[in-house]
């Protein structure tokens, strides 16, 4: 039943996609292709999230065990993180850019699937759910910023080549998306902190051993380690702006890099 409305949510999700890259270039002045495109993805929304709780019933645990399952937990959170950035800011143009990449990552799951490596028994329990959620959560507000990165580039592009049309005008101003990037980043570092230490605490329990120096631990710490730096520079030394929105895309292409390296190219399942 699970896997039933995780294709739906998934369906649903590239509907709402391909509404939202059509509202891109110009949607504004077409209010009915924004409603239909929202609730497109509130409809997959209500999906995944049936998905998810079956899928929490059949393991009897927290569903985030293997990459698979992070990927389709990872889109969830971002399609709720847009939602109430939508609510809250009203930057319909950020549906263009957040609904396609939740569409990617359930998509990058279903392709997962198979290739899952089971996790250690004996990391299930709450503080895997606490430091899986923690780690998932922080990597959606760095996202956000990512997302919001992307749209500064992009209006400083269309301001450079004086392309003020339509796209333009849907997009945030500079200033806002500079102050929704440092946001994303003051909301994710964190909950990454958080989830390191949640995760060293349940590797002692486990194993007896708070760090290894694991390719994933090493990796996340590397990121963690990016982001500290990023804030540092932003508040103490005005490292801002233009090169605030490429530092924050460069910082999430670290954290796909990490999940893609660690739990897929060298096969590390699931774990504090």
């Amino acid at each position: 039943m699970n896997v039933l409305f995780f294709e739906l949510a998934m369906t649903a999700y590239l509907i709402s996609a391909v509404l939202f890259l059509v509202y891109l270039p110009g949607g504004a002045r077409r209010p009915s292709l924004l409603a239909a495109a929202l609730g497109g993805t509130l409809a997959g929304f209500v999906f995944h999230t049936a998905a998810i709780t079956v899928r929490w019933r059949e393991l009897g645990g927290f569903p985030a065990t293997n990459p698979w399952e992070t990927a389709s937990l990872f889109s969830w959170m971002l399609v709720v993180a847009f939602l109430l950035f939508d609510f809250r800011f009203r930057i319909h143009v950020l549906g263009s850019f957040a609904v396609p990449l939740a569409f990617l990552s359930v998509f990058a799951a279903a392709l997962l699937r198979g290739v899952s490596t089971p996790i250690d028994p004996t990391l299930q329990g709450l503080g895997l759910a606490l430091h899986t959620s923690l780690m998932v959560m922080g990597s959606v507000a760095f996202c956000i910023s990512f997302l919001v990165g992307i749209m500064y580039v992009i209006q400083m592009r269309l301001l450079k080549s004086k392309h003020l049309g339509p796209l333009y005008q849907q997009l945030p101003s500079l200033e806002q998306c500079d102050r929704l990037i440092a946001k994303g980043i003051l909301v994710g570092f964190p909950l990454t902190t958080l989830g390191l230490i949640s995760g060293a605490i349940g590797a002692f329990y486990a194993w007896g051993s708070y760090w290894d120096w694991t390719p994933k631990q090493t990796i996340s710490l590397l990121v963690w380690g990016f982001y500290l730096t990023m804030l540092l520079g932003r508040y103490l030394f005005g490292v801002r702006a233009q090169r605030g929105a490429y530092l924050a895309i460069f910082g999430f292409v670290a954290v796909l890099l990490s999940f893609l390296g660690a739990d897929v190219l060298l096969g590390e399942s699931q774990h504090f």
